[in-house]
């Protein structure tokens, strides 16, 4: 009997970052191909890793030739960053680093002037004044030149890694789940992936044991690859991927991250975010074996010669998952006797495996050993970390991840205002001084705190006492986040006016890296806050840093006139917060001008 294809698209509602307190705007997006008029055997979530098979076209035609052949329902989710390539919709761009790169070129080979032109147009400048160095002798023919390039997902998405992009299909599973399809008895869900794709399916399961009952996995990596996670801080001869501009310029290609190897940044990929995304991490399989009633099952082809996926840890893993008692067969492919040509084309990375052939071989096998099981879905799962615990709950139809700090966060902010007063003792003792004589007023009783530091669940705020008003009123973290938008990059020095707790003079920080730094404030409680959750002594190991806190005016100017008669005041830039004294502002302006 011939079947009849019905395609139809869904949307769920996104889940925000968590982890960086960032607010989604886009909805996921999703579409699901199923025969017409027939019992459905299963639920298949098709997930494409990066490049080719983020191909529309043939993601429509894998979604509905399984849909046909094997009578399931097909899917495939247009997941966070799904869009990261130029192929499909990412923009080509530049940020700091890369124009720092291009700069570099331009000084070499006096093309200075170009600055003001577009990046095509200056590459291609500078691409045609190479070719004329080596036509005439002045340069050796097989130089190029290495350029590097950001990737802007479409959509101002960015490169989390796989935490939201698990969760968006996990969501998509309970969208599904609601519409009420005639499934047989006991439907299994199945994923099916390739590289990232596969990666992602096996932090689905992680994140939502018992909700899977089968795994498809084409050359997954287990541990995270730094190079895609925080890029250019990584390794900026390691990138994504590269392209020949021209003749002579080979673009390297780093996805748009926010993570960090700072670790002083408030977007430092830390030892907790790499944890929660290892998927061999021995103390959360074993949380994930606990949780799991129905065992999912796993299967996987790997080859041997894979630099991105690095064998030995894939072998490693299949034999942690078997030890737990989940039935995992990996299926190495060693040489080139391996390679038929049809199924598996090559050994390098993704085996250039046909996906067809995947499924026609592991798809019956897999509805047929998982069908008719008992789910005992679980959504409330929590992983340790060393410093923070993530939660996995539903809430209505959408599972909710939130992350706790797991570390005594007193013992956090006393270490941190501990190593700042040793900080102030030895490079700014009249900052150390001023501490020391308001510590003094509280324990003689001449003076009385005006606020209260609180941390709710993820972040810090203060509390004034009498009125009972928060400073921030918000996620503080997320607050100081949203400024980075809001400076200019170019900018050698910075005058933060208020320091409030001082979360957005790191976070500025990690954007403009400035020689320089002027931090005012002349709430001297509030500026002791600030030492509680703002680590100065790290700020000062890559910048000068003068401090105006709670002075009068003669040492104000003198602070402010040494501050701004050092250097070139031209590409200096400033913040304000709300509450600072605005006629210390006008002072500041009027020395400028």
């Amino acid at each position: 009997m011939k079947k009849n294809i019905i395609t139809k698209k869904g949307v769920v509602k996104s889940t925000n970052d968590f982890e960086l307190s960032i607010y989604r705007h886009k909805d996921v997006e999703y579409k699901y191909s199923y025969p017409d008029s027939i019992k459905l055997k299963g639920i298949v979530f098709i997930i494409p890793g990066f490049g080719d098979d983020t191909n529309s076209e043939y993601s429509k035609h894998i979604r509905e030739y399984i849909a046909k052949e094997f009578s399931v329902l097909a899917i495939h989710v247009s997941y966070h960053c799904f869009y990261s390539r130029l192929e499909n919709g990412a923009d080509a761009i530049m940020d700091d680093v890369d124009f720092k790169i291009l700069s570099r070129h331009l000084i070499k080979h006096n093309l200075v002037h170009l600055q003001k032109l577009s990046i095509d147009e200056i590459l291609q400048e500078l691409d045609s004044a190479i070719d004329t160095k080596k036509k005439n002798g002045a340069i050796n023919q097989d130089l190029s030149f290495i350029q590097t390039m950001t990737l802007a997902p479409k959509y101002n998405e960015y490169q989390n890694f796989g935490v939201m992009q698990a969760i968006d299909h996990i969501n998509v599973a309970l969208d599904i789940k609601e519409k009420k399809f005639d499934f047989d008895i006991g439907c299994p869900t199945i994923l099916m992936g390739s590289s990232h794709g596969g990666y992602i399916s096996y932090l689905i399961t992680k994140f939502a044991p018992n909700m899977v009952d089968y795994v498809i996995d084409n050359s997954s990596y287990v541990k995270p690859p730094l190079q895609y996670i925080i890029g250019k801080d990584e390794n900026i001869s390691n990138p994504e991927y590269y392209s020949l501009f021209g003749n002579n310029i080979i673009q390297y290609y780093f996805v748009k991250t926010h993570w960090t190897n700072d670790k002083n940044s408030f977007y430092h990929f830390s030892a907790d975010r790499y944890k929660i995304r290892d998927l061999q991490d021995a103390s959360h399989l074993s949380k994930m074996s606990q949780l799991s009633k129905i065992k999912t099952k796993f299967v996987s082809y790997h080859s041997s010669k894979d630099k991105i996926a690095p064998i030995q840890d894939k072998i490693d893993f299949y034999e942690q998952l078997n030890g737990l008692g989940f039935e995992s067969k990996l299926n190495i492919i060693n040489d080139e006797s391996d390679v038929d040509g049809s199924f598996i084309k090559s050994l390098e990375h993704g085996l250039n495996m046909s996906l067809k052939q995947l499924a026609n071989i592991e798809l019956p096998k897999a509805l047929q050993s998982v069908a008719n099981r008992d789910h005992e879905i679980n959504y409330d799962v929590l992983y340790k970390c060393d410093t923070v615990n993530y939660e996995f709950k539903k809430v209505g139809n959408s599972l909710i991840a939130t992350q706790t700090t797991n570390k005594n966060i007193e013992e956090i902010a006393i270490e941190t205002y501990t190593k700042n007063i040793e900080y102030f003792k030895k490079n700014q003792n009249d900052i150390y001084n001023s501490i020391a004589s308001f510590d003094s007023a509280l324990e003689q009783s001449l003076y009385q705190n005006k606020y209260n530091l609180i941390f709710k669940n993820t972040y810090f705020d203060v509390q004034e006492l009498d009125s009972e008003n928060y400073l921030y009123g918000e996620d503080s973290n997320k607050f100081s986040y949203d400024l980075i938008n809001k400076v200019n990059n170019n900018t050698d020095k910075f005058i933060f006016f208020g320091t409030g707790l001082g979360l957005h003079i790191t976070s500025i920080d990690t954007k403009i890296k400035a020689d320089e730094y002027l931090i005012l404030e002349d709430d001297l409680e509030l500026f002791k806050l600030s030492m509680f959750t703002t680590k100065y002594y790290a700020l000062a190991q890559d910048a000068k840093l003068t401090f105006s806190i709670f002075d009068d005016e003669n040492i104000f100017l003198e602070k402010v006139t040494n501050f701004l008669s050092k250097n070139d005041n031209e590409k200096i830039d400033s913040y304000s917060m709300l509450n600072y004294n605005n006629d210390k502002k006008l002072i500041i302006e009027d020395i400028l001008n």
